[in-house]
């Protein structure tokens, strides 16, 4: 596969890395500690970037993770209905400083390029840049359309599976053993789960605060890495089915073109 970066011969970050991380962070998003937003780091000048690009350089090159005041955060308990009983009825929603954001998707690139790489990408349609949800369905209708002629002699068999609070319920283990199964390197792995380990954040709910939680567990809803990460986690949970179907000749590639063959 070509990729855009296969002129950087080392594992480092590249200028070209950390514009193409800036550009996806969001102007609209809720800001964190700090009160950094993106439209002022998209504003830098060329000499203040090349000062943040040897700064994650440094850091990436010898794992230190991030400097501890880019892991606080703030979590807002957000209730998922109008009246609750008990603090289970809400969702966490972290609010994360800008440069944490910035230095995360920039790793989080890196990753993708392995990621793209062993093929993970093709059929994936959640959380894809120029790719959406709905657009399964087009394969989908072929699929089932086919199999009123197939049915004569085969059957037709969709695997579900419906994961409830999927982000709330990822924890580092799952994260780390999802990467390392896809083919993330372990540098690249090491430094994005580096930079999660160590978070502390300050609890507002309604009105009350509680200050230095350690947030250790579960991965950051509302985090840059949520995504990604669960993708990771999908094309695992579904590895060995994928590959004990396609042992026995069975399953079908959901590809963009949505050509299907027998």
């Amino acid at each position: 596969r070509s990729s855009q970066y296969q002129s950087n011969k080392t594992d480092t970050t590249t200028m070209a890395h950390i514009l193409h991380a800036r550009a996806r962070l969001k102007d609209d998003k809720a800001i964190g500690p700090k009160r950094l937003i993106p439209r002022m780091v998209k504003n830098l000048t060329w000499i203040s970037l090349r000062r943040v690009l040897q700064s994650f350089r440094g850091l990436y090159s010898r794992n230190l993770g991030m400097p501890m005041s880019w892991q606080q955060i703030v979590v807002v308990l957000m209730p998922r209905k109008s009246q609750i009983e008990d603090l289970t009825q809400t969702r966490a929603l972290c609010l994360i400083n800008t440069f944490a954001k910035w230095y995360m998707m920039t790793l989080l690139i890196l990753a993708e390029e392995d990621f793209e790489a062993k093929g993970h990408a093709l059929n994936l349609f959640g959380f894809r840049k120029h790719r959406k949800v709905h657009e399964i369905t087009a394969g989908l209708k072929q699929v089932v359309r086919h199999s009123i002629e197939w049915g004569k002699y085969e059957s037709l068999h969709l695997g579900l599976a419906d994961v409830k609070h999927a982000f709330e319920t990822m924890t580092f283990e799952r994260a780390a053993s999802s990467m390392e199964r896809v083919g993330i390197q372990a540098k690249r792995r090491l430094a994005i789960l580096s930079c999660l380990i160590d978070n502390h954040g300050v609890v507002n709910f309604q009105d009350t605060t509680s200050e230095d939680i350690k947030w250790d567990t579960m991965i950051r809803t509302g985090g840059t890495e949520g995504p990604f990460l669960w993708n990771c986690e999908t094309v695992s949970m579904w590895d060995e089915v994928v590959q004990s179907w396609q042992e026995k000749g069975m399953g079908y590639s959901l590809e963009p073109s949505y050509t299907l063959e027998r």
